[in-house]
């Protein structure tokens, strides 16, 4: 299954969980292969497979993804994810309080995000084991660098340095 697909967060400070949901989903959906970055519209455009962003979907992008994935939290602007979802392209939105606030385990994680992707895509593949596999890099790799400088980055798991936890 070759996809368009943008996972669109933003809120205030950026703090919306968006790492974490993304390792996820790059372990659940291997066929989907490595997810990459865009700063902006013009460059996510230029870009196919799995893109991830700090910026709201613009209708200039409709047509170009088949799947738009937004995370909400609901003391940011972020609130209203569901509204920055393209009309015509099917969207998952995620809860940030939903995933992180009722104190999940790792294995309840990664199966919430797994129920949402097979709401949407019913015939979708998922490898849970890999996504418990990078969640678990993830989280090293936070407690690694949280008190390295904010350049080092980890293009595997997409961590930087001075990374905050989900909270």
């Amino acid at each position: 299954m070759s996809k368009n697909i943008i996972i669109a967060t933003y809120g205030v400070e950026g703090r919306t969980g968006s790492t974490a949901v993304v390792n996820i989903i790059q372990g659940l959906v291997q066929q989907w292969g490595r997810i990459r970055t865009a700063k902006d519209v013009e460059q996510s455009l230029k870009q196919t497979g799995v893109v991830k962003s700090h910026f709201v979907p613009e209708p200039s992008m409709e047509g170009h993804y088949d799947l738009v994935i937004t995370i909400e939290r609901q003391d940011t602007i972020a609130k209203d994810a569901k509204h920055y979802l393209l009309p015509n392209t099917l969207g998952i939105v995620f809860s940030h309080e939903e995933l992180y606030k009722s104190g999940k385990t790792d294995d309840e994680l990664v199966d919430f995000v797994a129920i949402k992707l097979q709401e949407a895509l019913p015939d979708i593949e998922l490898n849970r084991e890999s996504a418990l596999h990078r969640l678990y890099l993830v989280n090293r790799a936070v407690r690694l660098m949280e008190h390295i400088p904010f350049n080092v980055y980890d293009p595997y798991t997409h961590i930087h340095g001075s990374h905050r936890h989900r909270g």
